[in-house]
């Protein structure tokens, strides 16, 4: 269980950002938002909190009576401003939401109010309990994405704040249904991650088949009625049975950073275990598994030493923050922190099929001023994308979007933005994609210098 903060007012967040800037945050520097095009040898090296877990289940804390006594797991977290915000779940009897902040990711306070979202009446079709919230924040406040239901009969529901503290289920729940008999998803649909870009919330999601569980994609425009992906699962479970996927791939978590999604999910083994792994996508349908999967696993304190799952993950201050859920001999699911190192831009590229085979040499000069060349070997004739971007993971220009020929292409950068303004000295990226009839190939991120 978390540190419990005072009953919330009407303008909950702001009053606890201010309590934590007075009291806390001098003995903290906020933290950066950096981006950067992910490294595989990054994201796929974990270093687990030593003081793991940081949410415990209030039984170990001596407390009764708290809706996180036996259980606190299955949490969802997000950023803003230099706080963290967690909502989660606990088990006390029954399945509920309830939510926490943080100021480091490590210690959090939980609210007095907890739970926040409880499970409807007899009858109801979440009547069953709560579980596995997604958060997201748009134009109009907060939707919380959660699932509910009896055996593998689960559905996915929605409720609405405006504070993200006080919710209102949506009376048309559930939002997603199973699909059609002899579907990949006919016996259940459950823990929901949901993104909201470009005005289009993108949902990816569990489903049974009632042997084996994978993860699909859904699209809305409205966040409340969703249309399947034609070509669901675009992540399968593992095709063989020692495989560490074999029974399921699924409570997915997806992070967007640089125009790649990142995948990390739970998967079970033929064994019955769970262990998290990592799969990587330029569209967020076609996705490739990381092949020396899982990367997080049980460890051998007694708080995790049987199974790690429901991974959340953020990227901040240069690094991949992830929480996550776990359960050992101690007898309870807690929450974990792990974190992964800085992601350093580098030449190498991203594992997968082909990548090897769109080569960037380089710019001349670098450092440069005012133009610089950069010098691409295209293996096959492609639509070839060359973009810019600066230290703070912005995109500054799309330097070409156009049919290449094979064989060796220069492309030429003026130091000048989208607007065609000559942008300020300083540190930038560019990433290199073609797109052909062997399908996508990209290369990592190189560094240039703009010196005047």
């Amino acid at each position: 269980m978390a540190n419990v903060l005072p009953n919330p007012s009407s303008n909950f967040l702001t009053l606890e950002v201010a309590m934590f800037t007075n009291r806390i945050l001098p003995s903290f520097c906020l933290l950066f938002l950096v981006l950067f095009v992910p490294d595989v040898n990054s994201q796929t090296r974990w270093e687990k909190y030593p003081n793991n877990p940081v949410i415990e289940a209030s039984q170990f804390q001596g407390i009764s009576g708290t809706f996180d006594y036996s259980y606190a797991f299955n949490s969802y977290t997000i950023e803003g401003d230099g706080v963290f915000r967690m909502w989660y779940v606990g088990f006390n009897n029954s399945f509920s939401i309830g939510d926490a902040l943080s100021m480091d990711g490590i210690r959090w306070y939980s609210n007095r109010d907890n739970p926040v979202l409880v499970p409807g009446p007899p009858g109801t079709f979440d009547a069953t309990g709560v579980r596995k919230p997604c958060v997201v924040r748009d134009g109009e406040g907060y939707k919380m994405y959660y699932f509910t239901g009896t055996g593998y009969n689960l559905k996915i529901g929605l409720a609405i704040s405006s504070n993200g503290h006080n919710w209102t289920k949506y009376v048309g729940n559930p939002v997603l249904d199973v699909g059609p008999s002899g579907s990949w998803d006919a016996v259940g649909v459950w823990a929901p991650m949901v993104i909201y870009e470009n005005q289009v919330y993108k949902m990816w999601y569990q489903g049974y088949d009632g042997a084996f569980a994978s993860i699909g994609l859904a699209t809305s425009a409205d966040g409340i009625h969703w249309t399947k992906h034609a070509g669901n699962p675009v992540l399968s479970h593992g095709s063989n049975v020692g495989d560490f996927d074999y029974l399921t791939a699924g409570e997915p978590n997806v992070v967007h950073a640089f125009g790649s999604y990142h995948m990390f999910y739970t998967s079970t083994s033929s064994v019955i275990r769970n262990n998290i792994g990592y799969a990587y996508s330029r569209n967020g349908i076609n996705w490739i598994k990381y092949r020396r999967n899982p990367v997080v696993e049980a460890g051998s304190s007694t708080w995790e030493n049987i199974n790690v799952s429901s991974p959340s993950v953020l990227v901040k201050d240069r690094k991949f923050h992830m929480w996550y859920s776990a359960y050992g001999s101690s007898g309870a699911w807690q929450i974990g922190y792990a974190t992964s190192e800085a992601i350093r831009p580098s030449e190498t590229p991203i594992e997968g099929p082909d990548v090897d085979r769109l080569e960037v040499k380089g710019n001349y000069p670098n450092p440069f001023n005012p133009e610089t060349v950069i010098h691409i070997e295209i293996p096959e004739s492609g639509r070839l994308r060359v973009l810019i971007y600066d230290i703070l993971g912005r995109e500054v220009k799309v330097l070409t979007d156009e049919v290449m020929p094979s064989g060796s292409n220069d492309i030429t950068w003026d130091g000048t933005n989208s607007s065609g303004q000559h942008i300020s000295s300083g540190t930038y990226f560019y990433r290199a994609e073609l797109f052909s009839k062997s399908g996508l190939r990209h290369t990592g991120l190189h560094k240039m210098i703009l010196a005047k």
